[in-house]
């Protein structure tokens, strides 16, 4: 009677052993990594370490497997994850070439994992084609079985999902201290007026902006501030951790025209141009105050009928307040050389990494 009540006993123990382990899933690992990949606009597939528990649902309003258009939304739901950590989630996106924009969101339970919004851009660095990850990186939040649900709602243009991958484990990580990266790059201003690789960089009021991307809708070029002082000869430094592709531009020059090309939109900055265009695209520019340039077409003389109203006017694109930001508008201005227009900055590979 002992031994059968002992061997009852046993086999009880290893149940509930059985049962904590793994989120009542003893053929889990301690630590694994589930992928729950988009397969079509109502359905996605696990792979990984996944247990017999767990399940993934997914809905796009967009009809469109993993594409999420302006104005719609995806879903995609983990169930039955095993107790223990969440230790990374990481969302694989790409946008359209040259735009996309949205918001994210990983929540589980009434936890956020995650919360993005702006543009894709603003999220890996650039406008991709080619899948990119977006990762939350040396976090962990306890898990007691919730969902994990991921939405990703679309507002310009199209966002493309193609799988989420959560890492999981039955022990609280620890991590190693994180090592400080002091690597950086210097932009300094330039006014040798050859061809190359620039930003460029306006001031408004006692803030220096940079301009990023190309022609929105034909209007305006967007701009974004930048942590940039000037040094004792009046010329702007620009010291940061990277140097954003959508604010690298080749400006190649000659002798009386100027070309500005965005490589990583495959797009010559044109005149007033509403759509990318590879073509070659030619401004004429003068040298102004403060070793800024001055890049413009279609100049002409205004004559106000006396010398106070008598000017130069031309078409180009400045600073200008737009809803809640500052653009870079295409619009006619006054020319003089004794006025401040764009100063152009180059990475200075003396001090740069350093």
């Amino acid at each position: 009677m002992r031994t059968r009540i002992g061997w009852i006993g046993l086999l009880i123990f290893l149940i509930v052993a059985g049962c904590r382990r793994g989120g009542n899933d003893p053929n889990l690992p301690d630590q694994g990594t589930i992928v729950a990949r988009v397969t079509a606009y109502n359905e996605a597939k696990l792979s990984g370490d996944i247990g017999r528990k767990m399940r993934v649902i997914f809905d796009n309003t967009s009809h469109s497997s993993g594409r999420i258009s302006e104005g719609n939304t995806a879903m995609m739901t983990i169930q039955g994850l095993p107790d223990g950590w969440i230790t990374n989630v990481t969302i694989w996106m790409r946008s359209n070439k040259n735009s996309g924009a949205g918001s994210i969101s990983v929540i589980m339970g009434d936890t956020v994992l995650m919360s993005l919004s702006g543009t894709y851009a603003d999220w890996v660095g650039s406008y991709s084609d080619t899948n990119k990850p977006i990762s939350t990186h040396r976090q962990a939040w306890s898990c007691q079985g919730e969902d994990i649900v991921l939405t990703i709602v679309g507002e310009v243009n199209s966002l493309y999902l193609d799988r989420m991958e959560i890492t999981y484990s039955d022990k609280q990580p620890i991590f190693p201290p994180e090592e400080q990266d002091t690597t950086f790059i210097t932009m300094v201003q330039d006014t040798s007026w050859v061809s190359g690789e620039y930003a460029m960089v306006c001031k408004l009021n006692t803030q220096y902006m940079a301009m990023k991307g190309g022609w929105v809708d034909g209007k305006y070029m967007l701009m974004d501030s930048i942590d940039a002082t000037e040094n004792e000869a009046g010329m702007v430094q620009w010291k940061a951790k990277k140097w954003p592709e959508d604010m690298r531009y080749q400006i190649d020059f000659d002798e009386d025209s100027v070309t500005i090309y965005l490589a990583c939109y495959n797009e010559y900055i044109g005149h007033r141009t509403k759509n990318a265009s590879p073509r070659i695209s030619r401004w004429a520019w003068d040298r102004a105050a403060d070793g800024s340039i001055f890049i413009h077409h279609g100049m002409n003389w205004h004559d106000g009928g006396s010398a106070q109203f008598q000017y130069w006017l031309a078409y180009s694109f400045y600073l200008w307040p737009e809803d809640d930001d500052i653009v870079a508008k295409y619009t006619q201005i006054q020319w003089n050389e004794n006025n401040t227009y764009w100063k152009l900055l180059k990475e200075d590979e003396c001090v740069s990494g350093q």
